[in-house]
C-alpha cells in the first residue's frame, strides 16, 4: 500500500508540474499582447535596435524615439531646441528612476523639442525626440511609418525620422 501510495502522489506531483508548466507556457504567450491600461510592457531587443539603426542612417535617416501618443506616420516637425543632457536622462528613466531593459544608459542619447506646424504657422503637435545620434536643431523631419514598440513602460516607439528641408 506504501509503494502505491507513494506511486499516486509521485503522479499527482507530475502532473501538477505539467499544469504549473502549462499555466506559465500560457502566461508567456500572453505576456505577448499589449492590453492598453495594464502595466505589462513590452521592450525591444538591443539586436533589433542596433540592426535598424545601420538601416535607417542611409540616405539622411535617423532612428528616433518618439512618444506613442505624439506619433503619426508622415507627421513633419521641426527640431527646435536640443535638451539638456540631465532633462534627457530623466525622460529616459521610468517615474521612480530606474532604467529600462531596453535602455539601460539613458546619456547615451539626445533630446529635441520637435513641433509641428499647422497650416497658418499654428503650432500643431510639441514632442520630444531621443536619438544616438545628433540631428540638427532648426532642421525639418518627417517620421515615417515604421514605428515600433521600443518601450511601454516609457511610452515610446522607435521610428526612423527622414530629413526633409536639405538644400
Amino acid at each position: 500500500m506504501t509503494a502505491e501510495r507513494s506511486q499516486n502522489q509521485s503522479n499527482e506531483s507530475s502532473a501538477a508540474a505539467g499544469e504549473s508548466s502549462n499555466a506559465s507556457k500560457a502566461r508567456i504567450g500572453t505576456a505577448s499582447i499589449v492590453v492598453v491600461g495594464t502595466s505589462a510592457s513590452i521592450e525591444a531587443t538591443d539586436v533589433e535596435t542596433e540592426s535598424s539603426e545601420a538601416d535607417a542612417q542611409s540616405e539622411d535617416r535617423h532612428l528616433v524615439l518618439v512618444s506613442l501618443d505624439d506619433y503619426r506616420p508622415g507627421l513633419t516637425v521641426r527640431l527646435v531646441d536640443r535638451l539638456p543632457a540631465t532633462t534627457v536622462v530623466r525622460l529616459l528613466r521610468t517615474p521612480d528612476g530606474e532604467t529600462v531593459p531596453v535602455l539601460t544608459q539613458p546619456d547615451e542619447y539626445a533630446g529635441y523639442v520637435a513641433r509641428s506646424t499647422l497650416e497658418g504657422g499654428a503650432v500643431g503637435t510639441t514632442t520630444h525626440l531621443f536619438a544616438r545620434e545628433q540631428l540638427e536643431t532648426d532642421a525639418e523631419y518627417e517620421l515615417v511609418g515604421d514605428a515600433q514598440v521600443f518601450s511601454t513602460r516609457l511610452n515610446l516607439f522607435r521610428v526612423t525620422a527622414r530629413r526633409v528641408d536639405e538644400e
